[in-house]
């Protein structure tokens, strides 16, 4: 009997060393850094939705704009030292209802535009810095891996009474 307790307790701790030792072989996490973060990016998709709000004799007045990006031909390029660069077309159809009636718009959006970038690693943001008020702002970095770069945006403001709500998406496949 005692042999084949011995060899039972080898067996257990053979596999007990076997598993821990899988552990420290796997893979380190893609971490977000200017580092890794650094590349040519291609758009594939763009979504924004825009609500505003003004009031009209005591009366609030919603409008609601979708815009749906396609047929994207649209290159951004991060560098490492903070600075980018984003040139393309693609077209946007944007659908805007206001008490009930509806207007859809479809245009070719060129962008050609480029400056600088600041990354925060611990709140996973980038800040576009830009002369351009279109692409300016804070973008939370709602998804980053080898492949992929995902960018979610959401802006509340006030101005002459009118109340705006905006949020959008843009994503990226790395090149």
């Amino acid at each position: 009997m005692k042999p084949i307790k011995l060899l039972i307790l080898f067996a257990l701790t053979l596999g007990v060393l076997s598993c821990s030792g899988d552990d420290d072989q796997g893979e380190a996490p893609f971490v977000l850094n200017l580092t890794n973060l650094a590349g040519t990016y291609a758009l594939n998709f763009f979504n924004v939705n825009l609500q505003q709000t003004i009031e009209f004799q005591g009366i609030p007045i919603t409008s609601v704009t979708d815009i749906v990006g396609d047929t994207f031909q649209v290159e951004l390029v991060l560098n490492e030292n903070g600075t980018y660069s984003i040139q393309g077309e693609y077209r946007i159809t944007a659908t805007t209802t206001v008490a009930g009636e509806t207007e859809t718009v479809s245009e070719i959006v060129t962008v050609d535009d480029s400056g600088s970038f600041t990354l925060d690693n611990d709140l996973e943001t980038i800040t576009i810095n830009s002369g351009n008020p279109l692409l300016e702002g804070v973008y939370q970095i709602s998804l980053f891996n080898e492949t992929q770069l995902n960018l979610t945006q959401e802006i509340s403001l006030e101005e002459d009474g009118v109340v705006s709500e905006l949020t959008g998406e843009q994503r990226y496949n790395r090149l």
